[in-house]
């Protein structure tokens, strides 16, 4: 007789899991926002991961475990596709990541995700 059992795992994330796709970058600096949606940058976020790509512009992606720590974000462990190297956050700085991967969610609900970091606000809608 043989017994198998399968890890069962459960997505925690809530509202925040799912795909957005970034419309509005504010700089911290200034009061000026730059209109996102021609760009298609997607944040992507399933279990411990997000995915940060721009489908259809570029075939690089990059992928990111994460923490959720109440109303923080912390990422770690980044790396970049399809040559699974390791990269650092500055690396990412094109896609709104901050130089340290952490934001606070300032609003997460089933339409639109909120980040703020030290530089920017970065605004999505649900995709």
């Amino acid at each position: 007789m043989s017994v198998f059992s399968c890890e069962s795992r459960h997505d925690d994330n809530g509202s925040l899991s799912g795909n957005w796709q970034m419309t509005t970058w504010y700089d911290s600096d200034s009061v000026a926002e730059r209109d996102m949606l021609a760009d298609g940058i997607f944040y992507s976020v399933s279990l411990e991961l997000i995915k940060i790509w721009q489908p259809g512009k570029s075939r690089i992606y990059y992928l990111a475990s994460f923490v959720r720590d109440g109303d923080s974000l912390f990422l770690v462990n980044a790396y970049v596709s399809p040559n699974d190297s390791v990269v650092s956050f500055e690396d990412m700085a094109p896609y709104g990541v901050e130089s340290d991967g952490r934001f606070r969610i300032v609003s997460n609900d089933s339409k639109t995700l909120i980040l703020s970091g030290k530089t920017k606000t970065l605004v999505f809608r649900s995709y």
